[in-house]
């Protein structure tokens, strides 16, 4: 069984705890159509609340349905701006769809709202490396390393 990621520990500290232990048995199961499932079930409760439709990107995304996971974190977005994971998340189902500039263009955005977001830069700077920008993604990851500077070790 994998450990949790450090997105769903996240999630999961601000629900309640039957459901934030069902998305963590989940998520170290990687019981990706379970917790789709889960998500659905949450979501026709509560539709208005973007936890649920993040979820549902994230088991989506883990699947390789980036498409539907774009969908699912543009709607959680439109929710809740403010969520730094959900950014993240999109600009990384962007980039898997190879729609890097829409990808740059979602970590710029996360870097309006935060500018101090280390991992926004991070995820700029290894956008920018895969297109082949290096003075960019220098840029980039001297930010991130500025904003949180044990980020430094896994570079390079």
């Amino acid at each position: 069984m994998m450990a949790v990621t450090p997105t769903i520990a996240a999630l999961a500290r601000h629900l309640d705890q039957r459901t934030a232990s069902e998305i963590v048995e989940l998520d170290k199961k990687q019981d990706w159509p379970g917790m789709l499932g889960l998500a659905r079930i949450q979501l026709q409760r509560e539709p208005g609340r973007a936890d649920w439709w993040f979820l549902q990107g994230y088991a989506l995304a883990r699947q390789g349905q980036h498409a539907a996971a774009v969908e699912s974190y543009q709607r959680a977005i439109r929710i809740s701006p403010e969520d730094e994971a959900t950014w993240l998340a999109l600009g990384a189902s962007q980039s898997a769809l190879g729609q890097m500039e829409r990808a740059i263009q979602t970590y710029q955005q996360l870097l309006r709202n935060r500018p101090e977001s280390a991992q926004a830069y991070l995820a700029l700077a290894d956008t920018y490396q895969a297109q082949g920008r290096m003075d960019l993604a220098i840029t980039n990851y001297r930010e991130c390393v500025r904003y949180e500077p044990d980020s430094a070790h896994g570079m390079g």
